[in-house]
């Protein structure tokens, strides 16, 4: 009987002494995603361009993006969109909406959505004489 005392508790201090090692130990995650931004808007000959930023540690990926341009006269292009698959971390990419041919003061709302990322919309004024887009500051 004393035997076993003497067992058990040498086992519960050999227990109690190994334990904290697992529990002492701190190990660092560091989470990585995707960021989506707007880089530079400009508008130019027969119509515009929108920089789409990455400025996160991974890949973004699926971004989807419309414009849609209310006011003046537009002719054409009066709403686009289109689909980039990847865009690597800290990269960008420039969708180009062409031909835009219209006349008059516009707003132009940019709305864009990808994998892992919430959504992000922005609205600029426009001004197009017939193919020039002149995005306002």
């Amino acid at each position: 009987m004393k035997k076993t005392i003497s067992y058990i508790f040498a086992l519960a201090i050999i227990g109690t002494i190994l334990l904290p090692i697992g529990l002492t130990h701190t190990e660092t995650i560091q989470l990585t995603t995707p960021t989506l931004e707007f880089g530079r808007i400009e508008g130019g000959l027969m119509g515009f361009a929108v920089e789409f930023n990455n400025t996160g540690t991974t890949n973004l990926t699926n971004l989807t993006w419309q414009t849609t341009m209310t006011g003046g006269l537009i002719l054409f292009n009066k709403e686009a969109n289109g689909t980039i698959a990847n865009i690597s971390a800290n990269s960008t990419k420039i969708a180009t909406i062409v031909p835009i041919i219209g006349l008059g003061k516009t707003e132009i709302e940019i709305r864009a959505d990808a994998d892992d990322v919430p959504p992000i919309v922005i609205t600029k004024q426009a001004t197009v004489f017939f193919i020039i887009v002149l995005i306002n500051e």
